[in-house]
C-alpha cells in the first residue's frame, strides 16, 4: 500500500508536479497568493491521514473491522479535505491541456 502510494507521488515529483513554478503555470499567476497555503493542506493531510493511515493499518498483527472502518474513515477525510483543490487543479489541467489540442 505504501509502495503504492509512494510511486504515485513520485511520478508526479518525476514530472516535476511538486515545483511551484510549474504549478503556478497550470493554475495561473493569480493563484500564487494561495499556492502557500494549498501545498500545507495537502502536505499535511498526506503525511497525517494517507501515510499515518496507511501505517497504522499495515502494522497491525490482524486487522479488524474496527480498524478498516476506521481507516476508510480517514481516507474519506482526506478525501474531504483535498477534494475542492483537487477538483480545481484538474479542471485546470483538463481546460489547458484541451486548449493545446485544438
Amino acid at each position: 500500500m505504501l509502495d503504492g502510494l509512494n510511486i504515485i507521488l513520485h511520478l508526479s515529483e518525476e514530472y516535476g508536479l511538486n515545483k511551484p513554478e510549474n504549478i503556478l503555470r497550470i493554475l495561473g499567476l493569480g493563484s500564487a497568493d494561495s499556492l502557500s497555503e494549498r501545498y500545507q493542506v495537502w502536505d499535511k493531510e498526506k503525511k497525517k491521514s494517507l501515510y499515518g493511515a496507511a501505517t497504522n493499518i499495515i502494522a497491525l498483527k490482524t486487522v479488524t473491522e474496527s480498524h478498516k472502518r476506521t481507516f476508510i474513515q480517514t481516507l474519506v477525510e482526506f478525501c474531504e479535505h483535498t477534494k475542492e483543490m483537487n477538483k480545481g487543479y484538474t479542471a485546470t489541467v483538463i481546460d489547458a491541456l484541451n486548449g493545446t489540442i485544438k
